[in-house]
């Protein structure tokens, strides 16, 4: 296939998310949460969205359990947005941050990419890469989080509801996803994707499986080197085995697990609904 003329397209018609937990103190049912434990469960129904067939294989969505004081996600109207077109981050409402990031040519080749927050929890991700094996990565979710993982409540979990369309070339996944504040230690948790099924970068890499939000989830942790240096990069991946457009994730039950094999007790920098893609040159909207 001509390179040049394939492309494809990510599109969001409706993209809701939150992230909830338990008491920090589970003796203390009253307990007030610090800043990095306030997490919200506030969501929005996006609208003037572009239309987009949905996915196959979805779960219905779930209004979420074992909240403290939370109530069912309220409708909300789209507010005024807020772009940011350039790498870095920014903080639309309290306890929230939307960030970009995208491959070091990415603009110096004139491509184009912007996550747009407008209200509640409502955000998008529009690119346009102008050549072949371009990355980029956009989302929203809770930043300083600055708890090992030990630490975290056994109960954390998020939450999305989002649906998309693309071509058949391309790739790109919708995932759960953190990082680690004293490693390169990254964590992928993959509940739907575009283009090749992802697979934790090798089957040679495949740990284990966990049963947890209604499926099972494959395990890889992928070990490299980071860029320039020596230092060992570690991946750690949970992918859904059937892809969802909604659904509760409990990414403390993937800590839990990954720790048994061997993950550190890293100190947690971020949790955050992203979607990154790759590929041949092309364009997409989330």
């Amino acid at each position: 296939m001509n390179k040049m003329s394939s492309v494809y397209g990510f599109a969001v018609a409706s993209m809701t998310m939150g992230f909830i937990v338990g008491c920090s103190d589970a003796g203390n049912a009253n307990n007030e949460m610090s800043s990095s434990d306030k997490l919200s469960d506030a969501a929005i129904s996006p609208q003037n969205t572009d239309a987009a067939a949905p996915s196959q294989n979805t779960d219905a969505a779930t209004t979420p359990q074992n909240t403290d004081a939370s109530t069912a996600p309220q409708k909300t109207e789209v507010a005024a947005s807020i772009p940011q077109c350039a790498i870095g981050s920014f903080n639309p409402l309290p306890g929230y941050n939307a960030a970009l990031w995208v491959d070091a040519h990415f603009f110096a080749s004139g491509s184009t990419a912007c996550t747009t927050y407008y209200s509640g929890t409502n955000y998008a991700v529009v690119w346009n890469g102008n050549y072949h094996g371009y990355d980029v990565l956009g989302g929203m979710g809770l930043s300083d989080i600055n708890k090992n993982v030990d630490s975290i409540n056994p109960n954390a979990s998020g939450w999305h509801h989002h649906q998309f369309a693309s071509t058949n070339t391309g790739q790109g996944i919708f995932t759960l996803y953190g990082r680690g504040k004293t490693s390169g230690l990254e964590w992928y948790i993959v509940d739907d994707w575009f283009g090749p099924k992802p697979n934790g970068r090798g089957a040679q890499y495949l740990k284990g499986s966990i049963e947890v939000d209604g499926d099972t989830y494959d395990v890889y942790e992928f070990i490299g080197t980071l860029n320039g240096s020596n230092a060992p990069f570690h991946q750690w991946w949970s992918i859904r085995r059937t892809a969802r457009t909604s659904g509760i994730v409990s990414y403390a039950k993937h800590y839990e697990k990954w720790r048994g094999l061997g993950m550190p007790n890293e100190l947690m920098r971020e949790v955050r609904f992203i979607v990154e893609a790759n590929g041949p040159v092309g364009q997409g909207k989330l």
